[in-house]
């Protein structure tokens, strides 16, 4: 696992999951869901489902708090796939 991500536990941070490089040739994807743990919240999702990505608002991290987010792509071959993000609320 890498440095996680920080997040303002105020402001919140816009995520991108993009699986443009995992999904194979000849496949779309049908649809992204966003899971995060409490006691963050998801929300204003966005799915660009053309270019296999989505965006969301994380707010909610607790200062010191480590997440991790998931979003899971199904596929229009009825594969999925995933992706985490991993958080860190800081008050900078």
């Amino acid at each position: 696992m890498g440095q996680p991500l920080l997040i303002d536990p105020v402001a919140g941070l816009i995520y991108t999951f993009d699986f443009s490089a995992e999904v194979p040739s000849g496949a779309s994807v049908t649809g992204i869901t966003v899971t995060a743990p409490s006691p963050l919240v998801a929300s204003g999702k966005s799915d660009d489902l053309p270019n296999k990505l989505t965006r969301v608002l994380i707010s909610g991290a607790a200062h010191g708090g480590i997440y991790q987010v998931e979003a899971t792509a199904t596929l229009s071959n009825g594969e999925t796939l995933n992706q985490a993000a991993t958080l860190r609320g800081w008050n900078g």
